[in-house]
């Protein structure tokens, strides 16, 4: 299965450099990236609006001069600087623009010689789950301080981190870099679950590091409706984490699911660079979604004995146990379509 899934990707790569339209695709949605209209004058988005659909747009401050010239082809030609700042202006919550049953929606680059500056069109069927319940946020633009709903999900084009106090009151979430429609363990995409955090009594909470376009968070709605939550999000990534909070590292734009795709940005960098660290040992747990070649490898270093536990290949047997006070996750990506996710905990010993 991952010699297959590889093998697509390498496909899939070479069908992006000879159309420069590749796009992450998902059964019930899909996201297209600056890549996919770089150069290009008209982008068509295929059979995702057969029964209609749902867009969010989300682009960086100070992209807006190019963004407007970049036309969603609705009824009201929407662009892109306009579709990325619809607002409830209330709760900050992202408001979609509509798009009637139609087999193809076109996207069309009016900047001069079809240049692009980074950005994220995300076109949802109306046959999603969860369409009319879940919340969705820019990263630049969110302060969220209410209780939460069954599904959020944070977009971006640049890197940005997630912080979730420790609160009293028992909570639970799962957490995926995905859209809604595909964050729950039952996801027909078959993406990798990233994190999962939860206890009774006492919310955790979690300190996230995020390189990819969406992160999808679906909380334990039903068992704890009356939850408090308030999400604080900064942009970039400081490259340190907390060892003794549950969390992951991932190759920018990875995405996680079953057909392999990852979004491009050139707001990402091609490397990682990573410490994880904590004031005593811990037994630290290290499971992988592995899609890399071997001269690509992911270098898992122990930092109190310096040993190297590489990863690379399939997903199928890539975890590790170590008792460390530190673990240092470094990969070089340049050049390459390979991808990969590592999620972490640990316990103290």
């Amino acid at each position: 299965d991952s010699i297959s899934r590889m093998l697509r990707a390498s496909s899939l790569l070479l069908l992006c450099v000879l159309t420069a339209q590749c796009a992450v695709h998902f059964k019930r949605s899909m996201l297209i990236d600056q890549y996919d209209l770089d150069g290009v004058t008209e982008f068509k988005a295929m059979k995702v609006c057969d029964y209609g659909c749902h867009v969010w747009a989300s682009i960086p401050p100070g992209t807006e001069d190019s963004a407007k010239n970049i036309h969603i082809d609705d009824e009201f030609f929407f662009n892109l600087a306009e579709t990325a700042t619809m607002y409830d202006h209330a709760t900050l919550e992202k408001q979609p623009m509509f798009i009637d049953s139609n087999d193809a929606v076109s996207i069309y680059n009016f900047n001069p010689n079809q240049t692009t500056t980074p950005f994220i069109i995300y076109i949802v069927s109306t046959r999603a789950t969860d369409l009319n319940t879940a919340e969705i946020y820019d990263a630049h633009n969110i302060n969220r301080m209410i209780f939460p709903a069954k599904q959020i999900t944070i977009m971006s084009a640049a890197p940005f981190t997630v912080n979730s106090n420790k609160a009293e009151g028992g909570n639970s979430v799962v957490v995926r870099t995905t859209g809604f429609d595909d964050v729950e363990d039952n996801n027909k995409d078959k993406c990798f679950q990233m994190m999962a955090v939860g206890d009774k009594s006492n919310w955790p909470g979690f300190n996230i590091e995020v390189s990819s376009p969406l992160l999808s968070m679906a909380f334990d709605y039903k068992n704890y409706p009356d939850a408090y939550l308030h999400l604080d999000v900064t942009m970039g990534n400081s490259g340190v984490l907390d060892l003794t909070r549950p969390g992951f590292v991932s190759s920018p734009g990875y995405i996680g699911c079953s057909n392999g795709d990852v979004f491009r940005s050139s707001l990402y960098s091609s490397n990682v660079a990573t410490s994880i660290t904590a004031s005593g040992n811990r037994h630290v747990y290290l499971n992988g979604d592995i899609h890399t070649d071997r001269a690509h490898q992911i270098d898992i270093i122990d930092l109190k004995t310096n040993m190297n536990y590489p990863m690379y290949g399939g997903s199928a047997a890539q975890s590790q146990e170590l008792f460390t006070t530190g673990v240092s996750i470094n990969w070089k990506g340049e050049g390459t379509n390979n991808s990969f996710a590592i999620r972490f905990s640990s316990v103290a010993v």
